[in-house]
């Protein structure tokens, strides 16, 4: 859903209420056949309610979804409300809130009528364009699993590019090997927009290094690579996460240098900030 004002969400709401208010009375009149509420509560949406169902016949559903056209964020529901029950509701407010509704969209029609709710001659009513309620949802379902699907496509083609970008820029500063060498390169794809590098000798901590990897991600703002070292024969130990996280705008710098040999201990990285620590302030426009 795109971003909106207030000023143009409140735009969008009174230019919709006139649209329907025009369209709805060439159909019946309001507090008699329906009811335009003018509730401003609900973003995004205009209630009719109704106990008259032959506001629920054609072409009214169909002229209806016409006003939504570019307006993709809206949509207008049809309530069948029950005013005969000795309810409580019915006793407040003059109607029971409605389980009956059809819900009408710039692209689709949702039939969520509950027929045994309507007058017998009502029961067979169609709804030209409409999907149910449960083919709605399936729709949606299947939509949600191709976005899924897209979004771990693009992950592993961004991944294999990395990795790929990665091994060039660390070649010429050493050896790459799971033990030993002078780094290593994780070459597992975990399903993160993360890439891993344990170092495991000091010198690839050197900010020109540094500099150099976190140059890879340059048009990949999603992505990190965390920074790692492993020497245990120095026993260095400093697990990912806390030690350098690389992105495309920054370096969190977690390295404890009490750890780093005395030569180490004053390493500087340009554009690089300490991680928050519990109970810090997020102040407006700071990341």
């Amino acid at each position: 859903m795109r971003e909106h004002s207030e000023i143009r969400l409140r735009q969008e709401r009174v230019e919709l209420f006139k649209r329907l208010s025009r369209t709805l009375r060439q159909y019946g009149r309001n507090w008699s056949d329906y009811y335009l509420l003018k509730e401003r509560a609900w973003a995004y949406r205009h209630l009719v309610l109704t106990n008259n169902p032959l506001i629920l016949q054609a072409p009214i559903p169909n002229v209806l979804q016409g006003l939504l056209a570019g307006y993709p964020d809206w949509e207008i529901v049809i309530c069948v409300v029950n005013a005969e029950s000795n309810s409580e509701d019915v006793q407040k407010y003059g109607y029971e809130w409605p389980e009956s509704q059809v819900v009408i969209r710039d692209d689709l029609i949702i039939d969520c009528l509950v027929r045994e709710r309507l007058p017998q001659e009502f029961h067979d009513l169609f709804i030209t364009g409409s999907i149910s309620e449960k083919e709605a949802g399936a729709q949606r379902l299947v939509a949600i699993e191709a976005m899924r699907e897209r979004t771990e496509e693009r992950l592993e083609q961004e991944w294999n590019e990395l990795y790929q970008r990665l091994k060039g820029i660390l070649q010429p500063y050493g050896e790459d090997a799971m033990d030993g060498g002078d780094y290593f390169l994780a070459d597992e794809n975990f399903g993160r927009h993360t890439h891993q590098v344990e170092m495991h000798k000091l010198h690839m901590l050197r900010p020109e290094i540094i500099k150099s990897i976190q140059g890879v991600l340059v048009g990949y703002p999603d992505w990190e690579i965390e920074i790692s070292v492993s020497i245990p024969e120095e026993e260095i130990i400093i697990d990912p996460g806390e030690g350098l996280t690389l992105y495309s705008d920054k370096i969190i710098d977690a390295l404890d240098r009490t750890l780093l040999p005395k030569e180490y201990q004053d390493l500087v990285y340009e554009g690089s900030r300490p991680p928050k620590k519990p109970g810090d302030v997020i102040r407006p426009g700071g990341s």
